[in-house]
């Protein structure tokens, strides 16, 4: 949230307020040299900044009712960002509900996940969802392969080669 710019008195204490920001959690208040402000009266033009922490939650994954791997992550990472650190990529994933979670998730509070092995055609598809760039590339670089190989013959053939 913005802070106002604020005009005090000389030798008063500034009347600060306590910013938000999703995420993160609000230090305090520093000089520019680097101190932490404790409303101490101010005598001259002063710049104050807030100063903040990366929130971190802690996502468990079990296997067969027992803790698989314990993980730290920061505000904003993903549920496959967690996933592929616990070696999780070829797992559906499920809430304490029983519910299947969705990997693009942002992950905003402790949680336990289970993780259930996918089927061969689940993994099937899932590394086709996160590959299929990289199969276009193969499939495009062949077929491209192709065409100049079938071109170079029949201007070969044209030209009498």
């Amino acid at each position: 949230s913005d802070v106002a710019t604020q005009t005090v008195n000389w030798n008063t204490t500034a009347s600060l307020t306590t910013p938000e920001r999703v995420g993160y959690r609000f230090l305090g208040w520093y000089l520019t040299n680097g101190t932490q402000y404790t409303n101490k009266p101010i005598t001259a033009n002063t710049t104050l900044t807030a100063h903040w922490e990366i929130i971190t939650y802690t996502v468990t994954f079990y296997v067969d009712n027992e803790v698989y791997k314990t993980l730290t992550v920061e505000y904003g990472a993903t549920l496959q960002s967690a996933a592929e650190r616990a070696n999780m990529t070829y797992y559906n994933l499920y809430n304490e509900s029983g519910v299947k979670m969705s990997r693009a998730s942002i992950v905003s509070e402790d949680i336990e996940v289970t993780a259930v092995a996918m089927t061969n055609t689940e993994k099937a598809t899932a590394f086709l969802a996160n590959t299929w760039w990289i199969l276009l590339l193969a499939v495009g670089g062949v077929t491209l392969l192709v065409v100049a190989v079938v071109y170079t013959v029949k201007r070969g053939a044209r030209d009498g080669k």
